[in-house]
This record gives C-alpha cells, structure tokens and sequence, in this order.
C-alpha cells in the first residue's frame, strides 16, 4: 500500500535532487503553486516546461516568455488564451517553431496574414496559409519561393481554371504533380502535362486519366522504366499487357507484368529463364505450383530466388533439402520456415489432445 506524500515532502524530495527526472516528477505532483515556483530557475529545459504547465498565475506563467529554450517558450504560449497577448509576446520569437504555434492560435486572417506571409521559416508560412480561408489572401502565396508552400496554397484553393493558369508552368514537379491531382478535367490535364519532364509527372497523369486506349498509345514506349510499370499497373487489358511489355528490357517492368497478369502457365513459360534474379524471384513469388517452382528454382544461381523457393514452399521435406545451401541467409530462411512449421505442428497436437479429453469427459 502506497502512502501519498504531501506537498512539503514531495517538495523535500525534488528540491535539490541531481536528477533532473525527480525533479520533474516532484514538480507535477505538487499543488502549491508557492513550492511550484521554487523550481523556476531549473536547469533542465523539462523541470521549467513542467512549472509552466502547473501554474494558474499568468503573470508568474509570463516569466518565463523569454526562457532561452523554446520548449518552455510553447508551454507558455499554449497555456495563453488571449490571442492580442500571444500574439505580442511571441510574434517575434526566433524560434520558427514557436511562431508556427502563434499561427496555429490565432483567428484574426488579416493579422496572420500581414505578420506571417513573409516568415523566413517555410513552415509558418505552411501554417499560415493553412490557416486562411480567403482565397484572395491564400492567392498571395502563389509566388512564395518554397514548392511547399505553393502546394498548400494549391490544396485551399478551389478556383480550378485560377489554379491552373497560376501553376501549370510551375518550376517545381512536385506542384505540377499536385495540379495534376487536384484538378478534374482530364483533357486538359493531358494535353497540358503529357510530355512534362518529369516522370512523377506524367506518372500522376497516368493515374488521373481514365482512357486506357490514350494512356497506351502515349506512354507504352515512354522512356522511363518506372513510368511503364505505373502504365502496366493501370491497365486491363491483360493480353495487350503482355505482348506489349514480355520483352522490356526493365526488369522492373517485366516483373510488374508478372504481378499483373493471371495466366501462371504463360508467365512460367515466357520468364522462367529470365536473366534477371528479381524477375525470377517475382515468378516464383506468383506461382502457385510448389512442385513447379521446387523442381524449376531449386538450384538457381542466385541466392535471392532460392530464398524466395524456401519461403514459397509449405513441404517440409522438400524446404530440407535447402538445409546446406551455400548462401548463409538462406539456410537461417529454412531454419526459421521449419521453426514455424513444428511451432505450428505443436500447437495443433496440444489443440487436438486438449479436445480429446473434452470428448473423453463427456
């Protein structure tokens, strides 16, 4: 049984206790706001954080607005509910992250607006447009030199053709990417970004447009690997999909037709000999026919694909015969694979013996 300390002996506990951890603890369980104080000078950022937190007293709360750690600073100006206050106090901080939470507290869009537009930390200028809700004001931001803060102001505004006009010409990709995201018609969109530089770019594309037909015809051939995979990944069309992309030299590609397309026989047959390990091993993680994938893979040169045998198979008699492999990280795959199995084994005989005495009670 515990025996709750009072106020004086919590005190005399952390007072003067070289951990700064005790101190804290101390601080938190107190309620006198007298004894509280006493720790006020701490030299450890957390006991200070601490006393803010348990005073009620604004006046001994603002004593510590210029604390030279900013988390004191943000557990002074959380516990201030008087936006003018704050906002007079901690305008100025040096601490970006402080000034975000000024942002964050206040509701006046017109003084945001005014003091934080030209922040040198992008992040308040994130918040400060994430803030606003007048979008001529968020529309002021569309010439901010950070891609981060233009991409707010793309996300709040909701005028498509403004939008478009302001940033379809966008030096950054990743605004690009965002109009790309942000904007429904798909024709425009198309002609507009089609053959942008960045693959990220066309890829969005890729993924807004709905024309299969469209997409195919102008970017089967295009010559970013990545690009045609996310193009493979779009479309239906299995047959098309494979006479088209069984002879791409990505491997990438090959193995993202893999991973599409169905027909495990047609796959066996065209990739079972492919030069590239992670095509095989893509193969033989599809496959469903383990005595195909032993016999075919079993003695592939690479490592990697032979691990993925081992992981694919459920036979224990055939995930044995991995058991001397060469490569070190296969044979810890069979150890583990067969760990699992008798793991599993045991917990089914104990089930199964668990039942029969249940049955032999009845």
């Amino acid at each position: 049984m515990s025996i709750k300390m009072t106020n004086e002996q919590t005190f005399e506990t952390g007072k003067d206790n070289p951990d700064w951890q005790i101190r804290e603890t101390a601080v938190k369980e107190l309620s006198d706001e007298k004894l509280i104080y006493t720790f006020k000078d701490d030299e450890h950022w957390r006991v200070r954080s601490a006393v803010v937190d348990k005073l009620t007293d604004e006046n001994l709360i603002l004593g510590f607005k210029d604390d030279q750690d900013r988390e004191v600073r943000l557990a002074v100006l959380n516990k201030l509910s008087d936006e003018e206050l704050l906002f007079d106090t901690f305008k100025d901080d040096p601490s970006g992250k402080v000034r975000k939470a000024v942002v964050d507290k206040l509701s006046d869009e017109q003084v945001i607006f005014e003091n934080f537009k030209e922040d040198p930390d992008e992040f308040v200028r994130v918040a400060a447009v994430n803030k606003l809700t007048d979008e001529l004001l968020i529309y002021e931001f569309k010439d901010d030199n950070s891609w981060v803060v233009r991409s707010e102001a793309v996300n709040k505004l909701t005028d498509e053709q403004l939008i478009f006009e302001t940033f379809k010409d966008d030096p950054s990709r990743r605004i690009r990417e965002a109009l790309v995201e942000k904007l429904s018609d798909e024709s425009l969109l198309f002609e507009t970004f089609k053959n942008d530089p960045s693959w990220e770019v066309r890829s969005a594309l890729i993924s807004k447009i709905s024309d299969e037909e469209l997409l195919f015809n102008t970017f089967k051939d295009d010559k970013d690997m990545f690009l045609r995979e996310d193009l493979i990944n779009k479309l239906s069309d299995q047959e098309l999909i494979f006479n088209t992309f069984k002879d791409d030299p990505a491997g990438r590609v090959r193995s993202a037709l893999i991973n599409k397309l169905t027909d495990e026989q047609l796959l066996f047959e065209t990739f079972k000999d492919d030069p590239t390990r992670d095509v095989r091993k893509t193969l033989v993680e599809k496959l469903s026919e383990q005595d195909v994938i032993f016999n075919t893979f079993k003695d592939d040169p690479d490592w990697v694909v032979r691990k993925a045998v081992v992981n694919k198979l459920s036979d224990e008699q055939l995930i044995e015969t991995f058991k001397n492999d060469p490569d070190e990280t296969v044979r810890e795959t069979v150890e583990n694979k067969l760990s699992n199995i008798y793991a599993q084994d045991h917990e089914f005989s104990d089930a199964l013996a668990e039942l029969s005495i249940e049955d032999l009670q009845l």
